[in-house]
């Protein structure tokens, strides 16, 4: 699977939690999987 996708993907969850408490589950546990790709743009994505 590409970066991209994985990154899209990452992305859709965080767009589709309902709280606090599963955006962050989102952003540490995808977060986690990216940081050998680019994690720095995952978290500045994620920010937006």
């Amino acid at each position: 699977m590409s970066f991209q996708t994985r990154l899209t993907r990452a992305l859709g969850e965080i767009v589709r939690a309902g709280d606090i408490v599963e955006f962050s589950r989102v952003v540490v546990t995808r977060g986690n999987q990216l940081r050998n790709v680019d994690h720095s743009v995952f978290q500045q994505k994620a920010a937006v």
